[in-house]
């Protein structure tokens, strides 16, 4: 019986050394991640629901808003509130937050006197839009910018930046993350009602 425990432990051991290059391979890809353990709580205050995350504050943030997926959150800082990060194919990107309501204007302020301040040249853009040409190199020049918009309990930002096709992607950007704040008010009106 002592001989058939050390058959089983070598036997473990070598199975376990066989497969150890396959962990090291599905930690390195993203894909994998839906294989792990994940917790209810994610980071502080964000908790994981069937598709997305949603965080103590009402903010829900879908895996995927209009062909861009979530990539990560932002940390809910007095002064800016929760968010999340949303990365899409050639190089576009997206910040979707909610802000206290008063907090719109000074976001906007301080986004344009940061991005003048660095040299960027502020540019026509999409309609309500801060935009900003802010690289040079390449084919394309990299365009963000920076949508505030007001619900009924909160304000919200979008920024966005892509290189290709800028305006055909930063308006359906727009129009997938302003259904998605909806939705969201909606569903606290409904909530607050209930109650």
């Amino acid at each position: 019986m002592h001989s058939g425990l050390k058959a089983c432990i070598g036997a473990a051991l070598v199975f376990g050394a066989a497969l150890s290059h396959l962990d090291k391979a599905n930690a390195a890809d993203p894909s994998a991640e839906a294989l792990l353990y994940r917790p209810s709580t994610v980071l502080s205050g964000w908790k994981q629901q069937l598709d997305g995350l949603r965080h103590y504050s009402g903010l829900e943030c879908p895996d995927t808003v209009g062909g861009l997926h979530r990539s990560g959150v932002t940390p809910d800082i007095a002064d800016t509130g929760p968010g999340c990060k949303y990365l899409g194919e050639q190089g576009v990107e997206a910040v979707f937050r909610q802000h206290r309501p008063y907090r719109l204007v000074d976001i906007q302020r301080t986004f344009l006197d940061e991005y003048e301040g660095s040299g960027f040249t502020l540019v026509d853009g999409p309609e309500n839009s801060l935009t900003f040409q802010t690289d040079l190199e390449g084919a394309e020049a990299t365009m963000e910018s920076l949508w505030a918009f007001q619900g009924e309990e909160s304000g919200y930002t979008l920024w966005f930046a892509a290189d290709r096709n800028f305006l055909a992607e930063a308006d359906r950007t727009l129009r997938a993350f302003q259904r998605l704040a909806h939705n969201i008010e909606q569903k606290r009106a409904s909530s607050a009602a209930a109650r």
